[in-house]
């Protein structure tokens, strides 16, 4: 389990993840983006199911319709065939308790589904040696925890874990499906108990530095709301990258 405090540095590393998500907080616990194919391209009849194509940014984004643009970002479509199924999915969240309370031992249980055929089975492939990345990021943006769930004997993946403070939480997967292409599960958590305090970040911080690694953050533009830039990391330790 890691545990890290969310500066900017740490805020980048969830634009993705985010910016794949709804913005209402009042989603059910089984929310997940997705957006339908838009037909077979033109000239692509002599190719079974027509090329596909995806948002590097947001890979739920696809369309078959070459030249085309992520509504979300700007960002032209890709050519996507080897991770396109033509189905979707979404990840169905079970807490037990079901009241989730600070402090308390709380079990998650998820269940990555295909829209449309539920009660179908959805393998997952390991990606970063794990079948489920598991982001839980308090909604300040204060807290930020990645878990591993571990498969069950249930068909669902099951991790336990103990929420420091009551607030509200937003839940974040990573996975994806076997033959498909990645997806990215959300659903907002509230938690009873004494709740956390809200952090108010005044200062951005770019720099970041813990067991001999060190960590910096750069852009190649100014930050503005709507503008499409790039993003760089830069890792260290010992003065090598």
């Amino acid at each position: 389990m890691h545990r890290l405090p969310l500066s900017l540095l740490a805020v980048a590393s969830l634009l993705t993840a985010a910016s794949c998500s709804s913005d209402s907080a009042s989603s059910s616990a089984t929310d997940t983006i997705t957006t339908p194919t838009n037909g077979p391209a033109e000239g692509t009849a002599d190719h079974a199911g027509g090329h596909t194509y995806a948002c590097p940014m947001h890979p739920e984004v696809t369309s078959t319709q070459d030249g085309e643009k992520c509504p979300k970002c700007g960002m032209k479509l890709e050519h996507n065939d080897a991770v396109s199924n033509g189905k979707t999915y979404e990840m169905k969240l079970v807490p037990t308790p079901t009241q989730v309370t600070a402090g308390q031992p709380t079990t998650l249980a998820f269940t990555p589904r295909e829209t449309g055929n539920e009660s179908a089975p959805v393998p997952l492939a390991v990606v970063h040696e794990k079948k489920i990345h598991l982001i839980i990021v308090s909604k300040d943006l204060g807290q930020f925890y990645h878990e591993h769930p571990e498969y069950t004997a249930a068909g669902d993946y099951k991790v336990q874990y103990t929420f420091p403070k009551g607030g509200d939480y937003v839940l974040f997967q990573d996975y994806t499906p076997t033959g498909s292409g990645h997806q990215l599960g959300r659903q907002p958590l509230t938690v009873k108990g004494t709740a956390y305090a809200p952090v108010k970040f005044k200062n951005d911080d770019m720099q970041w530095e813990k067991d001999g690694y060190q960590a910096t953050l750069s852009f190649d533009k100014d930050l503005k709301v709507g503008q499409l830039l790039g993003m760089k990391i830069n890792i260290s330790k010992g003065g090598s990258q």
